[in-house]
C-alpha cells in the first residue's frame, strides 16, 4: 500500500506531538524506576565512551549515529514499551490505494476505498499477547 497525501500530512503535522508524548512517558518511567534509569544511563555512557560506532570518545555535542543507536538495546526497549503502553494513537485507519483487492492475512480482501479501523490500544493491551499488559516491562 502506498501512503496517501493525507497520511503524509498527518506524519508531518502530528509527528512532533506524537514523538514528544512517547518521550515524555519514557522519562516518566525512568524517573519511577531508578534501577532501570541507572541501567539506561550505563548503556548510553558505554556507547558514548566507545565513540558511538567505536571510533574514539564522543562529547555531548556530537550526534549519536544510527550505528551507535543500534548499540542501545535497552534504550530501544524502554522506548518501545512506552510506545506500547502509552502510544499517542488509540486507533489506525488503513485504506488500500492500489488497483485491485489486497489480500489480508485472515483471507479477507480489501478493495480500494474500503477501510479498516485497527484498535491499537486493544491489541497492545491484550493479555493473550502481553501478559500483565498494564505493567511497564521493557524486557518483553
Amino acid at each position: 500500500m502506498r501512503a496517501t497525501a493525507g497520511n503524509v500530512k498527518v506524519f508531518f503535522l502530528a509527528g512532533s506531538d506524537t514523538t514528544s508524548v512517547v518521550l515524555t512517558w519514557c522519562v516518566y518511567h525512568l524517573c519511577v524506576d531508578k534501577e532501570l534509569q541507572r541501567a539506561v544511563q550505563a548503556e548510553a555512557d558505554a556507547v558514548l565512551a566507545a565513540g558511538g560506532a567505536g571510533g574514539g570518545e564522543m562529547t555531548g555535542a556530537e550526534v549519536v549515529t544510527a550505528v551507535a543507536a543500534k548499540r542501545l538495546p535497552l534504550c530501544a526497549a524502554v522506548f518501545h514499551e512506552a510506545l506500547r503502553l502509552k502510544g499517542p494513537a488509540a486507533f489506525l485507519v488503513v485504506t488500500p490505494t492500489e488497483d485491485g483487492p489486497v489480500q489480508l492475512c485472515n483471507g479477507m480482501e480489501m478493495r480500494p476505498g474500503d477501510r479498516i479501523m485497527a484498535f491499537i490500544d486493544g491489541v497492545m493491551r491484550d493479555p493473550n499477547v502481553f501478559p500483565d499488559p498494564a505493567t511497564f516491562k521493557p524486557a518483553r
